[in-house]
């Protein structure tokens, strides 16, 4: 039997969740946009940094690197071991990529290889969804 406090207790933190989310995302947007006037405005005013309602503001530099446009993993992984950065070339299980190829193959109804079904674990998991308004 289904307990109707549970499923009421669920629909209720469903849409309140759903809802504040939603804020969540206003939100977000609210910062990118302030966020990109604000970084102009501190770079043309020479500023690193301004403290203002108890807060300090401030510009953090990052960098990041990728593979140049038409450079193949290969490639770029050759590139890193010939500078003696080795360390940063890993073989790399992708659990998320394996997980939708196991889907698919569950989809279509055919079964994993002995070899795979040698090295991989596979669980199912079950969850309760709701649909419908917020």
């Amino acid at each position: 039997m289904i307990g109707k406090i549970n499923l009421h207790n669920f629909i209720t933190a469903t849409r309140e969740k759903r809802a504040l989310e939603d804020e969540i995302k206003v939100i977000k947007a609210k910062i990118a946009k302030a966020e990109e006037k604000l970084l102009v405005e501190m770079t043309d005013a020479g500023v690193q940094r301004v403290t203002a309602d108890g807060a300090t503001v401030y510009i953090q530099r990052q960098l990041w690197a990728s593979k140049a446009a038409g450079v193949s993993d290969e490639d770029a992984a050759d590139a890193l071991i010939e500078a003696g950065l080795e360390d940063m070339v890993k073989l790399k299980f992708n659990s998320n990529t394996v997980s939708a190829y196991v889907r698919e193959l569950d989809k279509n109804e055919q079964a994993l290889s002995p070899e795979l079904a040698a090295v991989l674990s596979i669980a199912e998991k079950f969850s309760v969804r709701m649909v419908g308004d917020n």
